[in-house]
Parts: structure tokens; C-alpha cells; sequence
């Protein structure tokens, strides 16, 4: 029997998901993050050594029929890891970023728009034609705007805000100083720098955000609305360079931040129905964990059929899901 892989890793996890030929999951295994840029590269390889030795077990290389493995910067370091040379070498595995395995677990078809956000954001689209692009995904530095990081950011400079009398009263306050342990606010800034970039403990203030939004915190509010609107320039920046008003497409919102349900889907939603009536705001089919399956499955010439979607759909839902320490 072969075995298909699918591996998508970010700045808060990687997800290792096997399945059967006819769509049947029987491992999902979830880790710490693999993304290079945010952990660098040794780290990055030990999270992936980690989760593929835990993960496949007794199952050898020969038995695996494809692997996509769809992380952040892997092409740096992907040969450095012995299964991935040899399945490569025998054409069984792709290694790329994680647009591709976003844009089909979410759609699961050629064409449409899929929107990222997690611990960073960018967007992909495909044409009638086949035509593709991305935008976004520059990384914390240069941009992931209306990701989980970029409201860490606008939460902690509303805390500060609120702390020199220049801003609103906000719940915000109290979460950032409980996210960094600290008791008084004069000491953000030694741990805020003291340890590098601290990508995914910003981010994790995504959830301060969503929860003071649901406590009707107005700061709260107001930085999902403003996510929402730079997801939106992503979602129209490719709508215009791809020229896609020729016929109807949907639009897909997936990774960490869908979790926030109407919060932030319906001032998307409400965006892109004002100017674009031909592009259907639709809810992911699959996330990009199963997106890197469905690669796998692509690659290998296994037509995604409407039973195998299913299997994967109640498979995904009932199989043990273990997450490393």
C-alpha cells in the first residue's frame, strides 16, 4: 500500500497529515513551528526531522507514493533532510512555500482567490486562464499585513497608547501585559527586544483581539476593521492584475485568523460584494493541512473525485489528532 504525505508548516505550527489512495486519513500530527524565518534554520529542521520521525514511524520511503511539503523557506534547507532527497530524486515530492496547499484545501479547484491569515498573510489567485499570482507573505519586517502578527502589533501600540493618555480605554492594556508577564507597563520594551523578534508571541495577541472584539472593546473593533481591509487590498490587487471580472470566482478566507468567524469575514465580505458582484465570499473546504495532502494526492494523478473529498472531509474530522510536546 502507498502512502501520501502532506506537511504544512508557518510561523505557529507544521500539521503532518497521511493518507490512503482513496482519501482516508490515518495520521494527523501537529508540532511546533517550521518556519525558518521566524526560528531560524536549525530550528526549522529540527521541527521537521521531529515531526516526520514521529509521524511515520515504520513507514519507509518505498512506501510512501507522494510528499508535498508546503513550509516557508524549506527551499534553503529541504536537502538537508535525508527522506525528502531521496523521495525528490525518485520524483515523489514537492517542496515549496505554502501558497499552493492554501489555495487548494480551501477551493479545491483551478481558479478563485484564497486569502492567508495567520501568523503572517499573503494571498493567491488563479484565473479563467490559468494565470497565477501571489502578494504578500514578506514576513513580519516587510509586511503580512492583516495577519495575526500585524494585530499583535496594533494591540501592543494600543496598550502603549492607552498607557500615555494618547488613546482609547482598552482591554488590550491588561492582555499585553499578561502575554509578556510583565506588571507594569514601563518594562515592554526590554522584553519585547530582549529575545529577538518574538513573532508568534506577537501574533498569539491576535486572540487578545478577538476577544475583546467579542466583549465589544471598540480598539478591539476597529483592528479587526482595519485586518479586514488590507486582507481586502490583497484580495482587489489581484483581482486587477489578473483581470478576473471576465466570469464568477470565489474568494476563500483560510489559515489561523478564519477563526474569527463574522468578525472578520463580514467587513471582507461587505468590501468585496460592493465593488466585485461577480466573486463569491465562500467558507474553506479544507484547511492548508489537508491542502498539502490534496497536493500529494494532485501530483500523483488521483483525481480528487467527490468520494474522496468526503473521505477526507469525515476521515480528517474522526482521525486521533496528536500534538507533540
Amino acid at each position: 500500500m502507498s502512502y501520501y504525505v502532506g506537511i504544512d508548516g508557518g510561523g505557529s505550527k507544521t500539521e503532518l497529515i497521511i493518507g490512503e489512495t482513496g482519501g482516508r486519513i490515518i495520521k494527523h500530527v501537529v508540532g511546533d513551528s517550521s518556519n525558518s524565518s521566524s526560528i531560524g534554520i536549525i530550528k526549522a529542521r529540527e521541527s521537521i526531522t521531529g515531526i516526520l520521525a514521529y509521524a511515520l514511524g515504520s513507514i519507509g520511503a518505498e512506501e510512501i507514493g507522494f510528499i508535498s511539503v508546503c513550509i516557508p523557506g524549506i527551499k534553503d534547507y529541504w536537502k538537508d533532510i535525508e527522506l525528502f532527497g531521496e523521495l525528490a530524486n525518485k520524483g515523489r515530492a514537492l517542496i515549496t512555500g505554502d501558497e499552493d496547499n492554501s489555495f487548494y484545501g480551501a477551493l479545491v479547484k483551478d481558479q478563485g482567490i484564497v486569502i492567508l491569515s495567520g501568523t503572517g498573510s499573503f494571498a493567491t489567485g488563479i484565473n479563467s486562464k490559468g494565470d497565477k499570482l501571489t502578494v504578500g507573505g514578506w514576513g513580519p519586517l516587510l509586511g503580512d499585513e492583516g495577519s495575526g502578527y500585524y494585530m499583535g502589533i496594533k494591540a501592543i501600540k494600543a496598550a502603549i497608547s492607552r498607557y500615555e493618555a494618547s488613546g482609547s480605554d482598552t482591554v488590550l492594556f491588561g492582555e499585553v501585559m499578561e502575554c509578556f508577564g510583565i506588571n507594569d507597563i514601563d518594562l515592554l520594551k526590554s522584553v519585547v527586544y530582549k529575545n529577538g523578534l518574538q513573532t508568534r508571541k506577537i501574533a498569539s495577541l491576535g486572540k487578545a483581539v478577538l476577544k475583546g472584539a467579542r466583549a465589544g472593546d471598540k480598539v478591539c473593533l476597529d483592528i479587526i476593521s482595519e485586518s479586514a481591509e488590507q486582507l481586502y487590498k490583497m484580495a482587489e490587487t489581484i483581482i486587477r492584475r489578473l483581470k478576473m471580472t471576465d466570469i464568477g470566482y470565489e474568494l476563500c478566507l483560510t489559515g489561523g485568523i478564519s477563526c474569527f468567524g463574522d468578525y472578520m469575514l463580514a467587513p471582507l465580505t461587505n468590501m468585496v460584494n460592493a465593488k466585485y458582484k461577480n466573486i463569491k465570499v465562500v467558507k474553506p473546504q479544507f484547511n492548508p493541512g489537508v491542502g498539502s495532502l490534496i497536493l500529494s494526492y494532485i501530483k500523483s494523478g488521483i483525481e480528487l473525485t467527490d468520494i474522496l473529498k468526503e473521505n477526507l472531509r469525515t476521515s480528517y474530522e474522526g482521525v486521533e489528532m496528536y500534538v507533540m510536546q
